[in-house]
């Protein structure tokens, strides 16, 4: 039904499972991966729900590398593109649009009987009868629309007698790293997008030695499109000696992220707000920069070793995304 590319790999931390064939690295990932290999670091390919074959009456991808903006053939999974035509087939189904889920509304039995929508134009509210309701709004929204259902029945939200909906969120502590491959820098620039990133590093312990935090990083490679020459702002000059200088350093550019899942606590929540029922407040009591700060640094270190130079990426500059504390 999905499609997922990839290829079993044996990692621990990367449990595998049925893919289509692999992306196949480009020719920056392909240094990247020999020179991991020489310090024991795994570079494989990406899993990813992108289409390398036909599948499910879906093309495959065609590499334009808009793939963050929508796909205009669907060989990426998402429910417009994959799970609508299928519902349409059924001929028992119907969309509603402009409907904002707002409460599930439950019987004297306790059972779900209808959802109060709320018409988004229009600013109407109605309720929709059915048998079976599927709560499938994702982490935030799915949260909010249980915690918005009270009832004398469940004061406290539906499913929540536990009072964990909402609770145990997890913020990501987040890294970018640009640097060039010098082998490909001032070579002939070629037609290089393919499906956004094609590689990928597992988490990895190259020391050996035991870390004061859960997890590690995981690193994606090459996750920048190369129709824009994003390391043209780091570059300083101006007219024609600057148009040169991108040209020829935009074939060795290498972009590397690093992400890291941070702990998940009960504090760490979103929580009904109380003055509008379809309001939820965000709450983040971790401070994950100085933990940035301090772990990147090893992985920049054997980045300039064996990537070339490093132009941008002052341990100052590390951004973080965390949850507000704002609604």
């Amino acid at each position: 039904m999905i499609g997922v590319a990839g290829s079993r790999e044996g990692v621990d931390v990367l449990p595998d499972g049925e893919y289509l064939p692999p992306l196949k690295l480009r020719c920056s990932e392909e240094i990247m991966r020999r020179t991991c290999a020489k310090m024991g670091i795994r570079v494989i390919p990406t899993r990813k729900a992108v289409l390398t074959q036909p599948y499910d009456d879906r093309p495959a991808c065609h590499y334009c590398g808009h793939c963050m903006k929508g796909c205009d053939v669907g060989a990426i999974f998402s429910v417009p593109n994959s799970m609508i035509p299928k519902a349409r087939k059924t001929g028992n189904f119907t969309l509603l649009p402009n409907r904002l889920a707002r409460e599930l509304l439950v019987d004297t039995e306790g059972k779900v009987r209808a959802v109060s929508v709320a018409d988004t134009a229009t600013r109407q509210e109605e309720e929709i009868r059915a048998r079976v309701f599927a709560v499938c709004c994702a982490t935030i929204e799915s949260a909010r629309l249980l915690l918005n259902s009270r009832s004398p029945r469940y004061p406290n939200g539906l499913a929540n007698s536990n009072d964990v909906v909402g609770r145990y969120l997890h913020g990501h502590n987040t890294a970018d790293i640009f640097a060039y491959l010098e082998d490909l820098v001032g070579t002939r620039p070629v037609n290089n997008d393919g499906a956004t990133d094609h590689s990928y590093i597992p988490r990895f312990n190259i020391d050996g030695k035991k870390r004061d935090y859960a997890g590690g990083y995981h690193y994606q490679l090459q996750d920048y499109s190369f129709m824009t020459p994003y390391h043209a702002h780091y570059l300083k000059g101006f007219g024609k000696k600057f148009k040169e200088q991108v040209r020829i350093l935009q074939p060795g550019f290498m972009a590397m992220g690093l992400l890291r899942q941070g702990p998940g606590a009960a504090r760490e929540s979103c929580r009904r707000g109380p003055e509008a029922r379809g309001c939820l407040r965000h709450s983040d009591s971790s401070d994950p920069l100085p933990l940035l700060r301090q772990r990147p640094r090893p992985v920049l270190l054997n980045l300039e070793m064996f990537a070339g130079r490093t132009f941008f990426m002052p341990l100052e500059g590390l951004t973080a995304s965390r949850l507000s504390e704002g609604p």
